[in-house]
């Protein structure tokens, strides 16, 4: 207990210093043995009343926080699910939720818990009139926007009406052409329009007046025809990609008129793979990039670094596929989906204590785990102690370990690997107590030692140092495991042996 106590307090000091294995992100997971459908999740959705929805290769997983529930094509049921491959899963009006399936779209109704798959009835409630229905968004004013080949419907579930926008001449917002491929619009019902070119108008819906067009992402792609998907951050920036496109991601600042263009190349200071799946904004101006087979990138807006959190073999809090799909719902939470290891999780507030551990292929990480003490020196940097591991040195500005250890053809080495307790004293001189070893003083990177002889009586009265203190006179004060108690005088560098009655029991 003792020894949990002590990692769990060692892991809170350090979870705010160090770069913990795959930079400090620990996730948690679900799966089939939890519950869910199929282990490959091709998109994620939260709805109105907090349930998670995963879509998956075989049927649609519904999930409360505890359980999961899972609805599935039954070809007896004209209710049930279209078709039990998920590809897309959006809101819709009066909460109820569009589920794009490989063989057409189910419409899920929440107050009886059925489908309906008359996907044209339930456009034609809205007034909208289409055989082929694209995508839907809703905006920050409520308002949903049906996009179609022909055009955009926007349905306002306050006045229930229904308005419809084309590239025709007396459409009250004429559009650059009428595939509109993505929306992005504020609660004050001001959109970005991003069209099947590349070009994006900045539109009003209230007015119908397009406030700006920009043609940069039209020029960069000549023009192609791409099924552009669109995410803004927090500072209002647009950050776009093309799914199943190595294209990278296109960054669009609307009101400085700029786009920069973000490709695979060197590490830390751009994406590690092309493929992206899907976008979300993180918090303290990052962004979270889901790739395909590059794990998550994160990028921080301001400084323009990224990190990758990726799966690794030997860390079950990592990311448990390196192909996802990203989700944010209204908590903060963010959801991955991979192709075939289920779900991760992360928040940071979910993990309270995230965990320092050695890790088999990284040179970074804690370089032996069985810790018994640590302390903090001067400049924040951290001592600790293993059991077996010799004495680890962690520079907070480097990042990095060094690792003493025993040395038998090095007198200035360790004494023992074995390390029970240690202590700073008031001069910063840092004093190590071993396990069979003696007392050791590091300086100047060497150490000295003091041991157990049984001809000396001022020398140390036991190998194994237990416990180290130095009290407000600025006594070193040893206790060992059978020596009993020792004061070490740095005048004639030996130590007292102080007598105190015994106490039993």
């Amino acid at each position: 207990m003792f020894k949990f106590i002590l990692w769990l307090v060692f892991s809170f000091a350090l979870c705010n210093c160090l770069y913990a294995q795959n930079n400090g992100y620990q996730f948690s997971q679900l799966d089939i043995t939890n519950g869910l459908s199929n282990n490959r999740v091709n998109c994620i959705y939260k709805d109105a009343q907090g349930f998670m929805w995963f879509g998956t290769t075989s049927g649609l997983s519904r999930y409360d926080g505890y359980a999961f529930k899972n609805f599935k094509h039954n070809a007896e049921d004209t209710q049930s699910l279209y078709s039990n491959y998920v590809e897309k899963i959006e809101e819709g009006p009066e909460n109820k939720i569009w589920v794009y399936t490989n063989n057409g779209i189910s419409i899920y109704n929440p107050q009886i818990e059925k489908f309906s798959n008359a996907v044209f009835t339930g456009l034609k409630k809205y007034g909208i009139a289409t055989k082929h229905l694209n995508a839907i968004k809703k905006d920050g004013a409520g308002n949903f926007w049906f996009l179609v080949d022909e055009g955009v419907y926007r349905y306002q579930p306050k006045t229930k009406t229904t308005s419809f926008y084309s590239s025709a001449a007396n459409s009250k917002i004429v559009l650059h052409t009428n595939r509109v491929t993505e929306i992005l619009g504020d609660k004050n019902s001001i959109c970005q329009f991003i069209y099947i070119d590349g070009t994006i108008d900045k539109i009003d819906a209230k007015t119908g007046k397009i406030l700006t067009r920009n043609q940069l992402l039209y020029q960069a792609n000549q023009g192609k025809n791409l099924l552009y998907r669109a995410t803004a951050s927090t500072d209002g920036k647009l950050w776009i990609h093309v799914a199943e496109n190595p294209i990278g991601i296109f960054c669009f600042d609307p009101e400085a008129g700029k786009l920069t263009h973000l490709l695979k190349g060197t590490a830390g200071s751009s994406l590690n793979s092309n493929l992206i799946n899907s976008i979300v904004p993180g918090e303290n101006n990052t962004v979270w990039i889901g790739t395909d087979h590059g794990g998550i990138n994160v990028i921080n807006t301001l400084t323009n670094r990224f990190e990758y959190l990726v799966n690794r073999v030997d860390d079950l809090k990592s990311l448990r596929g390196n192909s996802v799909v990203l989700y944010k719902d209204n908590t903060g939470i963010v959801w991955a989906g991979t192709t075939k290891q289920g779900i991760s999780y992360y928040h940071k507030g979910i993990i309270q204590f995230p965990q320092v551990r050695h890790y088999i292929f990284d040179n970074n990480s804690l370089p032996y785990e069985d810790v018994d003490c640590f302390v903090e020196d001067a400049q924040g940097n951290f001592w600790i102690g293993t059991n077996g591991g010799g004495l680890l040195f962690y520079d907070q500005k480097t990042k990095k370990y060094t690792q003493f250890k025993h040395d038998a053809a090095d007198p200035n080495s360790l004494s023992n690997d074995i390390i029970i307790n240690m202590c700073i004293d008031h001069n910063q001189k840092l004093w190590i107590g071993t396990y069979f070893g003696g007392l050791e003083r590091f300086e100047n990177g060497k150490f000295i030692h003091y041991r157990h002889q049984d001809n000396v009586p001022e020398s140390l009265s036991d190998d194994r140092v237990f416990t180290l203190m130095e009290d407000s006179a600025n006594q070193l004060w040893v206790g060992t495991f059978s020596g009993g108690l020792n004061v070490f005088n740095p005048k004639t560098n030996q130590f007292d042996h102080p007598s105190y009655p015994s106490v039993s029991n």
